[in-house]
This record gives C-alpha cells, structure tokens and sequence, in this order.
C-alpha cells in the first residue's frame, strides 16, 4: 500500500503519460468540472472491450459530455483506438514497464486527471482498473463518483476467485462517493450485485446502424458464414467439421470465414474449403454477411457475441451453440436456433437451407429483436440513464 503511495510521487521517472490526441478548441474542456465530465481508466485496449467501450465514448460524445481516456500503450491494439470518438482527449502511458509500474502509472495518470478536472467522474473498465480505481478510492482519497464495469471475464469463477475477493474487500467505505456497476450482460446483474454491494445497471451491447440499414441478396446456392473479430483457433477447428460434414457435393453448401484466424486455423479452414475474408471493419463484414443464407455462431466464448448480434441486425437467420452467452441473446426457435450437440447443428442447417419461409421468418424475428435490444438509440439511453443516477446526484452521501 506504501509502495503504490509512494509511486505517486511526482519524481517517480518514466511513468509520464503522453496525450495522444487533444479536443479541438471548440471542444475544450472548462477550467472547472461540472457534472457529465467523464475519466476513463482502462488497462490494456483488446477488441471484447473496445467492442462495448467504443459504443460508450460515442453516446456520450453525443450527449455533449467531455471525456479522457487513460489507457496502457500498446502498439499491436492502437488500430482499436480509431474506434473511440473522435473527440475525446487520449492519455497513453506505456506499457513495457512491468505490471507494477503500468499500475503505478495509470494511478497516478487518473490521481492528476481528477485534480485537473474537479467534478469530473471516473468509469473504471476491465478487472484491473476496477480494482486500481476501488483501491484508490479507499486509500488514495479519490473522491470521484464511479462506475464499474468489470466486462463479463466470470470473476465469480474459481479461477478468478482472488480478484473476486479483492473487489469484494473494495467495497466503498461509508461516505464514499457514489458508485454504480455497469454490464451488458443480463446474467451478470444478480451476481455483480452481490460481489460488489453496490447498483448494477444494465447497458447491453450497440450494433452499427450500417448492418440495419444494409439490404440482403441471398447467393445462388446456400452459403452458411460465420464471423469473428479477433483469432479463435477453437471455433476455426469446429468450423473446419461442419464443413467437412456437410461437404457432399449434391447438398450444394459453401461455407465463409469472416475475420482474422492464425495460420494454423487459416491452413484447416482452407484445406476444408472455406472462404477466407479477413474483416476487420463493419463495412467489410457487411459486404460479406449480406449474401449469406444463414449465419453459424461456432464456439465458446465468455465475450459479448457482437458479431452474432451483427448478423441478427442484417436479418441473417442465426444458428447457434447454447452457450450462456449465446442464450442471453437468442430465444430458441423464436429469434434463432440453439443447438446442444452436433447433429441439432446439423438438422437445424438443414431446416433452414431447405425453406426460404423458414429462413425470412427467423431472420425477421432476429432483426426486430436486435433493433429492440442493441440499437444505438436503446443503448444511449440505457447508458446515459445509468450515468445520470450519478451525475444527477454527484455529491458523496451523508
């Protein structure tokens, strides 16, 4: 505790932050905070959290509210941080100096942006920050309204067990400023809530407005695709089998790949001859969805499934494992087809390749649910509803 305190010192060296990207003059932020002055604090970028965190900056943007983003530096991820909104102020710190001093950093990066903006509030996102920034509020004195959103890793789990105990002992001293849990999950309400003894509120994931707006041409022979958008060597093997189950001739199918795969998974799907389409922007997964006579989400993940979300915007008819993730998204045969085994995979392929009815209805079911959930408007306003029982009320309570 002493050594993170003493970290903070002005003098500790090399752990300047550099700014990467200054509001323009008629952006410029007040000499003063005032409520809806938003900070930022995230680890290391990746795409799961800029997926849901790229989405945040925008509504806010939208909502007139000034933002700083504080983030570790690393070169291999800076192509995600053209998916924040253009105008809010980036303040790197790199991230080659160890675990220790990246922590030390970016505490000390968040202690001088909160001096530097009084009133501002402070959203904390991805385990790391959500306990850098709970044991800155105990310890360090910050002051600042939070907000947490820890992005669904299962902290719960056995082997996140010690960073569930370590929010758990985060919990806000008496007086403490306000502070909110934010998720885009629906499963993680109850849980969230109890870990961390404080309001979970409910923003679930945004989809672009071009997989609504884009219009849909079935290819002349079925073609099933599923989509990615970092490496996933599991679902690539598992995609590599139902395309070698379903590769007779006489059915006719074709299957696409639709985002990045390491060489390995590249050199599997290849062999069982699917299409490889490396996009990694929403114009080029449109371009490639929009053909489609179904969409397959293949795998397991504990991320938000946003590109099964795209291809239900599109109105692609989805069939999908029963993963947790996949059923919060997903109702079976309503809004797509949930599978338990691989031969379900396979019949429910089938049933959708065999009837163009089948397929415009589940597909129709499935845009009307993403529009309802996952547009843009539904997510600004659950956000900035979550943010307003804050910033409404900013004071700490008696």
């Amino acid at each position: 505790m002493a050594a993170l305190e003493n970290g903070l010192s002005p003098q500790a060296p090399g752990l300047n932050g550099t700014v990467l990207n200054e509001p323009s003059a008629a952006a410029s932020w007040p000499d003063t905070g005032v409520p809806g002055t938003i900070v930022h604090l995230l680890g290391r970028a990746s795409d799961n959290m800029v997926g849901f965190f790229g989405p945040v900056t925008a509504a806010l943007a939208e909502s007139g509210m000034q933002q700083t983003v504080i983030l570790l530096d690393d070169p291999k991820q800076r192509r995600l941080l053209t998916k924040l909104d253009g105008s809010v102020r980036l303040l790197l710190t790199p991230s080659a100096a160890g675990p220790w001093r990246s922590a030390v950093a970016l505490l000390r990066l968040l202690r001088d942006e909160v001096q530097r903006v009084p009133g501002a509030a402070v959203h904390l996102h991805g385990v790391i920050p959500c306990l850098l920034g709970g044991y800155a509020a105990r310890f360090l004195g910050l002051r600042a309204p939070l907000y947490f959103t820890p992005y669904g890793r299962g902290l719960w789990r056995p082997l996140n067990y010690a960073a569930a105990v370590l929010l758990w002992a985060l919990r806000p001293p008496k007086g403490a400023a306000a502070r909110r849990t934010i998720t885009s999950r629906p499963t993680e309400v109850d849980s969230l809530l109890q870990l961390t003894g404080q309001p979970v509120d409910l923003v679930e994931g945004s989809v672009d407005d071009i997989f609504f707006d884009s219009p849909r041409h079935e290819a002349r022979r079925p073609l099933v695709v599923t989509a990615t958008r970092s490496d996933d060597p599991r679902g690539a093997a598992m995609y590599t089998q139902l395309a070698v189950l379903l590769s007779d001739e006489s059915l006719g199918l074709s299957f696409n790949w639709v985002g990045r795969a390491d060489a390995e998974s590249a050199a599997q799907l290849s062999a069982a001859g699917v299409g490889l389409f490396d996009a990694d922007d929403d114009v080029a997964r449109v371009a490639h969805l929009r053909s489609a006579w179904l969409y397959v989400a293949i795998g397991h993940t504990s991320r938000f499934p946003a590109c099964l979300v795209e291809a239900m915007a599109m109105g692609l008819p989805c069939v999908a494992w029963a993963t947790p993730q996949h059923r919060e998204i997903l109702r079976d045969r309503e809004t797509g087809l949930l599978c338990s085994s691989e031969s379900e995979m396979l019949e429910c392929i089938a049933i959708l390749v065999d009837s163009a009815a089948y397929r415009s209805q589940i597909g129709q079911a499935a845009r009307e649910e993403a529009r309802r959930r996952f547009h843009r408007s539904s997510f600004s306003a659950s956000l900035l509803a979550a943010y307003g029982a804050v910033l409404d009320n900013p004071a700490p309570p008696a």
